[in-house]
């Protein structure tokens, strides 16, 4: 799998449709769908309020990977609540948990990482720690804060 860094310019990079270098409101709202969740536009207005360091009205890379880490990184100043908003986006069938393929279809089909059935199969016995087959939300944590998915560049 690529540098986490890498990935988030990848997914940065698809979301970023009329290539102008920055993710405006109506890309934020698509790339949320792309990922099986809805947000409506107002949402997506005041998620880029917040993160929008430069007040441009969209986000910049920086800006965008600022909201990924804000999101998901652990001790991060949002509310635990907050962070399980990047699980859930994982967990389409919001049964609680990610199953191999939940994690098939992120990392091939959104993040177009083209991942063998092997790679995802090691990609979840290193997460799934506890042996049941699937990623819970700590699991889920724990990988994130390994892999350093959202640490700033």
């Amino acid at each position: 799998m690529a540098h986490s860094t890498e990935v988030l310019r990848e997914v940065f990079d698809k979301s970023d449709t009329n290539g102008n270098g920055a993710i405006e409101v109506k890309e934020l709202v698509s790339l949320m769908r792309a990922a099986g969740q809805t947000i409506t536009r107002p949402e997506a207005e005041a998620l880029i309020r917040e993160f929008d360091k430069n007040s441009n009205g969209t986000l910049e890379f920086q800006e965008f990977v600022t909201m990924m880490n804000a999101f998901v990184e652990k001790g991060g100043h949002r509310p635990q609540s907050e962070k399980q908003r990047i699980f859930d986006l994982l967990d389409q069938n919001q049964d609680g948990v990610i199953s191999k393929s939940e994690l098939k279809f992120v990392m091939n089909e959104i993040l177009k990482e083209g991942m063998s059935d092997p790679e995802l199969d090691e990609m979840m016995r290193e997460a799934d720690t506890d042996h049941d087959g699937v990623i819970n939300f700590d699991e889920f944590n724990a990988m994130a804060a390994k892999m350093k998915i959202f640490n700033s560049c």
